[in-house]
């Protein structure tokens, strides 16, 4: 089901937040074993863009869109990653045509698949990119994205979404990037190549009441939205 199906969604606008719809792309590959998914297949291709149009056009007048994210990281999975690239500009393309007053973007993982995107992808309005390796990473993928694709960059996740799910094990290297002082310079030190990123995540998991904006049973996380509003506030009179 889709995040508009849930009905936590509705109340987003009556506090004042957008949210990014992401649309899966299944990867070619996942844990290193096919998927059955070949981006050289226009008959799958076509049928994932009509799919992914019809969810477009149903509910591209939702006031709580912000933009569309079609897939993350997918490309780093993909063994015919020129194909992927062909592929997601023409879906940019169709759901342009279907809703063109709400932005596209495509997430990378790392720098899987740049080269392939930044010769084809020309119809992704914005570059996402993960931020867990903290502000000399962001900054020097964001002026990657900028000088290849010239595209803005958006920081889609980062150790706040979990405090464990950093890329080293280490403890300290790991509360160091979870820190919102360091990952917010990392996000002033991008600009303007960076549009900014998010520092929370939608919805808890695992049994914590944490990092989201919405709690396990479904209710908003007053604090966490109004954590997120004081920075947008910092940033606007900054």
């Amino acid at each position: 089901s889709s995040a508009f199906d849930k009905a936590e969604f509705a109340f987003l606008p009556s506090y004042g937040l957008k949210a990014v719809i992401t649309v899966d792309l299944v990867p070619e590959y996942a844990s290193k074993k096919p998927t059955g998914r070949d981006y050289t297949n226009a008959q799958q291709n076509q049928q994932v863009i009509a799919d992914i149009v019809a969810l477009v056009e149903k509910n591209k007048k939702n006031p709580a869109i912000l933009l569309w994210e079609t897939g993350n990281g997918t490309a780093a999975s993909c063994k015919n990653r020129e194909a992927f690239a062909k592929f997601i500009n023409v879906l940019a393309k169709a759901v342009h045509t279907a809703d063109p007053h709400h932005p596209v973007m495509h997430s990378l993982y790392y720098h899987g698949g740049l080269r392939e995107l930044a010769a084809i992808a020309t119809e992704i309005d914005i570059f996402g990119i993960s931020s867990y390796n903290g502000p000399a990473f962001m900054v020097g993928t964001a002026r990657k994205i900028k000088a290849q694709l010239n595209r803005p960059t958006l920081f889609v996740s980062n150790g706040f979404v979990n405090v464990f799910n950093v890329r080293s094990r280490n403890v300290e290297e790991g509360a160091r990037w979870t820190n919102r002082e360091t990952w917010v310079d990392g996000v002033r030190r991008a600009r303007p190549q960076a549009l900014g990123g998010f520092f929370r995540t939608w919805r808890d998991s695992d049994n914590e009441n944490a990092w989201g904006f919405v709690r396990l049973d479904g209710t908003p996380n007053t604090e966490n939205i109004a954590a997120a509003k004081q920075l947008m506030l910092e940033e606007i009179l900054r």
